[in-house]
């Protein structure tokens, strides 16, 4: 497994090849912006290859601070699946992104899960990243409509829960319009405005 920092010409294959299958397009970011942020040096994809061929890859955003990284888009190529690959490419992220406090996960709660299949899957995909190493946080929040739990995949002690929420805050006022953060986005106490 070797895992290597994409440069642009194989963003653009692996989002017209990979991320238009794995992601719906309401959420999925345009590659205009995606390519954007690249360029300014705060977003970074990751492939994870078994020779040749591609087998996983990530998708980072680096905070305005510089400490965290937001894990954006991660996925294992179907060919892939059931094999490992995905466990063994976050240690390696781990590794490869060692200079950072960790990593802001969001997660599709699971107490919001519509039916028993949702439930089934959202909390699979939880156990999945608890069982790599991510912690869990006491961070709930709203965004658009959805409603997330926030994990924290730590390589550094020094973290805690305020600093994910002021991290992840960051995050999200860097890719949701300033007219619309407060439409948009919205913590369940203790965190959020006034609840701090």
């Amino acid at each position: 497994m070797e895992v290597k920092l994409l440069q642009e010409q194989v963003v653009c294959a692996v989002y017209k090849i990979h991320m238009t299958r794995d992601f719906p397009a309401a959420e999925r970011k345009p590659l205009s912006a995606l390519l954007g942020m690249l360029r300014e040096g705060r977003y970074f994809v990751y492939g994870c290859y078994e020779g040749e061929r591609l087998a996983a890859y990530a998708c980072l955003c680096r905070s305005d601070s510089g400490k965290t990284l937001l894990l954006d888009y991660y996925a294992v190529v179907p060919a892939f699946r059931s094999q490992g690959v995905g466990s063994g490419f976050l240690a390696r992220l781990r590794e490869v992104c060692g200079d950072y406090r960790g990593i802001v996960l969001e997660i599709e709660s699971v107490e919001s899960a519509q039916g028993e299949e949702e439930h089934r899957l959202r909390q699979r995909r939880k156990d999945f990243y608890l069982r790599c190493g991510v912690e869990e946080t006491d961070i709930f929040c709203r965004v658009y409509g959805v409603h997330y739990q926030i994990l924290f995949f730590p390589f550094s002690p020094q973290w805690d829960n305020n600093l994910a929420y002021t991290e992840l805050d960051s995050f999200y006022r860097t890719f949701i319009p300033t007219r619309l953060y407060p439409q948009k986005v919205f913590y369940f106490p203790p965190y959020g405005p006034g609840c701090e």
